[in-house]
């Protein structure tokens, strides 16, 4: 379903790697694998939400991870992204705008401050478990496979 929602952004990649790891997936791991195969993390781009990028600090290996890898924070509604600045003192020096000169600080942490649905994964499979239209939550690609594959019916 990722590969179908990305084909519409030529620029975005899909990666499985997770789907071979036999143990709990968390980023610090995948960027391990990533480095392995040869991925320079320094041209990486992690996107997550400011919901759930208010907790980076409790993430395993956090220090470690922060270092690695550049992070691109968006709003989410309730969660704006420049509040992260208040939020998570100590990380607001390496914060920037999008488009900002990040020369100074490597790596960064843009924050993106736009409109974002209100809308969840757990959303989504209420949503089709209740076998309502999935429009406006998923692109259609995806919606048709989730429909064509039957998935997530009668799931609470």
């Amino acid at each position: 379903m990722v590969t179908l929602a990305a084909k519409a952004h030529a620029w975005l990649r899909v990666s499985d790697i997770e789907m071979a790891a036999t143990t709990p997936s968390y980023t610090v791991d995948t960027l391990d694998r990533l480095a392995t195969q040869g991925v320079s993390l320094g041209a990486l781009y992690v996107v997550t939400g400011a919901d759930a990028f208010a907790g980076i600090l409790s993430w395993k290996d956090a220090d470690r991870l922060l270092t690695r890898c550049h992070f691109v924070v968006v709003s989410r509604p309730g969660h704006p992204a420049p509040a992260l600045r208040l939020a998570l003192p100590t990380l607001a020096v390496r914060m920037r705008n999008p488009g900002e000169d990040d020369q100074q600080v490597q790596p960064s942490i843009f924050l993106v401050d736009a409109p974002t649905a209100p809308v969840s994964s757990t959303e989504v499979r209420a949503v089709a478990s209740a076998g309502s239209s999935l429009e406006g939550l998923v692109p259609t690609t995806v919606a048709e496979y989730i429909e064509r594959n039957d998935l997530y019916r009668g799931v609470a």
